[in-house]
């Protein structure tokens, strides 16, 4: 049996033959025999037991500490800021840029210091703002703005602009040039 400090590479185990037991973090232990791998991610310690009879191979993949915004986290940003309309969520968001949820939710909070969903909420109210500053009031309303940028939530709308800029978003399409 062997208990680890906290990891900080990725870490894989296969059994070639017999049996373990690992467990990452206060998880439950994960039982894998011949043929079925285990991969333990970095940040937390792991708890490994083997069967008296057990070879195990071992992989240790190095983790890079990316300087500012890795790649993954700069493309997810530029499709956010490019279509923000698109339905996203955080699990489809991850899959375009090629990372993990939990690595894009990590790579946000190093980066940006915040979620990826907080973000796209940012880029939505800053780009409703700069439309109904610069709409035409008697044509333009703010349903269709919203709409426009893919907030289906009228009244959550509401409130995260009136916190964001101070005032209602009709308050801005009607306020005179």
């Amino acid at each position: 049996r062997l208990r680890t400090a906290d990891a900080e590479n990725f870490h894989v185990n296969l059994p070639l033959r017999g049996r373990a037991a690992s467990r990452s973090g206060t998880g439950e232990p994960v039982p894998t025999a011949r043929g079925e791998g285990l991969v333990f991610s970095p940040g937390a310690p792991a708890e490994i037991s083997w069967s008296a009879d057990c070879e195990q191979l071992c992989l240790m993949v190095t983790r890079t500490r990316p300087v500012g915004l890795s790649a993954a986290i700069r493309h997810a940003v530029e499709l956010l800021e490019e279509g923000p309309s698109e339905p996203w969520t955080t699990v489809r968001l991850a899959t375009e840029v090629h990372l993990s949820v939990r690595a894009l939710q990590e790579g946000f909070r190093r980066d940006l210091a915040t979620s990826p969903m907080t973000y796209l909420r940012q880029v939505r109210l800053r780009r409703a703002n700069q439309a109904l500053k610069t709409a035409n009031r008697d044509t333009t309303t703010v349903h269709a703005v919203a709409i426009s940028l893919g907030i289906l939530h009228m009244s959550r709308f509401a409130a995260a602009y009136r916190q964001a800029f101070g005032e209602a978003p009709s308050d801005t399409l009607n306020r005179p040039p």
